[in-house]
């Protein structure tokens, strides 16, 4: 039991070799920011934040360096889907279906509206757990990838009740 919020991320199933952390800095997750670290070492990959209170309406982070400097911008490309999928779990046993029907899109780019580096798209399943990811940029350093993909990992975790 924890009162912040941390993920443990392993190179493989058998949670033996653990590879990154990532940790909240507040208890309450709405303003928080989270951080990426490499196990062992404590050294700082970067962090996510959420957009405040735009992010109510549609899913908005903003992905930030090692050095706290912003670097992209991870946005939900569909709001409706939130929207309807919340209005419909309302309804008993229509969450069952839903995950077939609503299926949330995000998308990273250096700045809103621009072309996307990396997608990731919530694939239909009865369980809701399968992820495409996509990287449509190749000009993306390893560090910056690694960055994305760790930061598409905790949206995850975050978004999982939204659509």
């Amino acid at each position: 039991f924890a009162l912040k919020e941390a993920v443990k991320v392993f190179d493989n199933s058998t949670d033996k070799n653990l590879l990154y952390t990532i940790q909240a800095n507040q208890i309450i997750d709405f303003g928080a920011t989270y951080m990426f670290q490499i196990a062992g070492t404590n050294q700082s990959i970067g962090s996510i934040h959420r957009d405040g209170m735009r992010s109510l309406v549609q899913a908005s982070y903003t992905m930030s360096d090692k050095n706290e400097n912003p670097l992209y911008k991870i946005v939900q490309t569909n709001p409706l889907v939130a929207m309807f999928d919340s209005l419909l779990s309302i309804i008993p046993f229509v969450e069952l279906i839903t995950g077939f029907i609503l299926n949330p899109t995000y998308a990273i780019s250096t700045k809103e509206g621009a072309a996307p580096i990396m997608t990731m798209k919530k694939k239909p399943s009865f369980l809701e757990s399968e992820f495409e990811i996509a990287q449509n940029n190749t000009d993306v350093s390893q560090e910056q990838e690694l960055l994305c993909l760790l930061s598409l990992l905790m949206i995850v975790q975050l978004e999982r009740n939204r659509g």
